[in-house]
């Protein structure tokens, strides 16, 4: 009877070391899982998520679904070869066909003297050209002084897509304090349309000035056309963004302007290489 006792001691034993090495065994597997991330993701509120959503649209905004697509790129070779990509362009519609405006000045600024050869219409995001170059309608010439109303170009335009809007230039000057929208693409790695918002602080024949905020990048905005808020017609063309004491602010060449040099028929076309932008 002793050496039964004795077995079933041993057995005991046993049993119990096997269970103490299985509870071991679990709480070394659960350390595990804690540590290697496996605890399954907490829930996400479906309302969160559209929120986000919402809100990054917003600040996404680049002006297209109020005016469309406006804003083109301008691509242009020199001679000796040379090419260059920027500046901005937009389309009106004009006797003949759409024509396309920019800067003059910019044409001096990226040439530096040398002789043009050709300018393209390319799209702002992948480069390519969207339509055919036919050539000048009229080249403009850069500024002088404080006057801006001349430094303006028309190009001449085949079979532009129709996903490429035609503004339309405001007849009247617009009123002090009128708020207005930048439709450009300007060179700081930007591909497609950006939309800005400003305030009219001058406008005169020769010049308007539009307050923007001061922490905006505008550079390579030159040629973007700026629009009403409230109609999207253009009010004047992008020619320089400066800024002086805290005050950031686009000068820009007048639509009252413009609107005195668009054809009122089928207009002459000039080569290219008549647009120096001198």
């Amino acid at each position: 009877m002793e050496i039964k006792r004795t077995e079933t001691r041993a057995i005991d034993r046993a049993r119990e070391r096997m269970a103490l090495t299985s509870v071991l065994a679990f709480l070394l597997v659960t350390s595990v899982s804690c540590t290697t991330g496996t605890e399954p993701a907490p829930q996400t509120n479906a309302n969160e998520n559209s929120t986000a959503t919402n809100t990054a649209a917003q600040q996404a905004d680049t002006g297209e679904q109020a005016y469309g697509r406006a804003a083109m790129r301008l691509q242009i070779k020199y001679i000796p070869k040379r090419t260059v990509t920027g500046g901005v362009a937009f389309a009106i519609d004009a006797p003949g066909g759409p024509i396309v405006l920019t800067s003059a000045h910019i044409i001096a600024t990226m040439g530096n003297g040398k002789k043009l050869e050709s300018v393209s219409i390319v799209d702002g995001v992948t480069r390519e050209p969207v339509c055919k170059t036919l050539g000048v309608v009229w080249a403009g010439k850069t500024f002088e002084g404080f006057d801006f109303s001349k430094d303006v170009t028309a190009l001449a335009v085949e079979d532009l897509p129709e996903s490429i809007v035609r503004l339309k230039l405001a007849t009247d000057r617009p009123a002090i304090g009128t708020r207005v929208r930048i439709l450009g693409i300007p060179s700081d790695g930007s591909t497609t349309q950006v939309s800005i918002d400003g305030v009219v602080t001058v406008a005169t024949s020769l010049r308007h000035e539009i307050d923007i905020d001061p922490t905006v990048k505008g550079r390579g905005l030159a040629g973007s056309p700026i629009v009403l808020e409230a109609t999207g017609q253009v009010i004047g063309i992008v020619q320089a963004v400066t800024a002086k004491q805290g005050r950031a602010f686009v000068i820009a060449t007048p639509a009252e302007a413009i609107l005195r040099l668009v054809p009122t028929a089928k207009p002459e076309i000039q080569p290219i290489s008549v647009w120096t932008g001198q």
